[in-house]
């Protein structure tokens, strides 16, 4: 999502680039990524600031003061998989792709897809699909937050649980993710390999 040469690059890494034409036809979604990137750029600057407090060799969970950076993981979440999936949108109504916009979105952030459906927007323990039982329902209505090689991420657990009927359940299906790490590769991808 930065100009070179008079052309719009909408993914470095899918060499996604628009035309003058292409950006001014699609000039109100591109405010709208823009909107969102700098949306994730505070919410990774805050975040960042959080994590920095924590010593790399601490394997701690963060205090109750880091709730609000637990909040930050959902938001954060919500507006980086709308912003892809927008991308995806753009690339492919621009015929700059044949890839889908959602598979598009799966593959360039699928552990962060994978906690906005679960944790972000549709918590599993109110609005559950028949493959969350026991410990994804649990687990998203928790403080999944932790510490992981210095940075902060959701899930720093997996959660195991028996059901009534026994059966064994676990939260292994949502795999940790960093809003540092992942953002660090977003800027990679949207704004080019010097920004990273």
């Amino acid at each position: 999502m930065s100009a070179n040469n008079g052309a719009e690059i909408l993914d470095y890494v899918e060499d996604w680039r628009l035309t003058t034409a292409l950006q001014q036809r699609y000039q109100r979604q591109l405010g709208a990524l823009g909107t969102y990137w700098h949306g994730l750029e505070y919410l990774y600057t805050v975040v960042g600031k959080a994590q920095a407090r924590y010593s790399p060799t601490v394997k701690v969970f963060p205090s109750v003061r880091d709730r609000l950076s637990m909040c930050m993981f959902d938001w954060y979440a919500v507006s980086a998989c709308n912003m892809v999936l927008l991308a995806g949108w753009i690339a492919e109504c621009a015929g700059l792709t044949s890839m889908k916009p959602h598979d598009y979105r799966k593959t360039v952030i699928p552990g962060v897809l994978k906690w906005r459906h679960k944790v972000a927007a549709h918590p599993a323990l109110l609005d559950p699909r028949p493959e969350d039982k026991g410990a994804v329902e649990q687990l998203s209505v928790s403080n999944a937050l932790g510490l992981s090689n210095g940075r902060l991420v959701v899930p720093a657990y997996v959660l195991k649980l028996s059901t009534r009927s026994l059966k064994q359940t676990s939260s292994a299906s949502i795999s940790p993710w960093s809003l540092t790490e992942v953002h660090e590769q977003l800027r990679a991808r949207y704004e080019g390999p010097a920004q990273s």
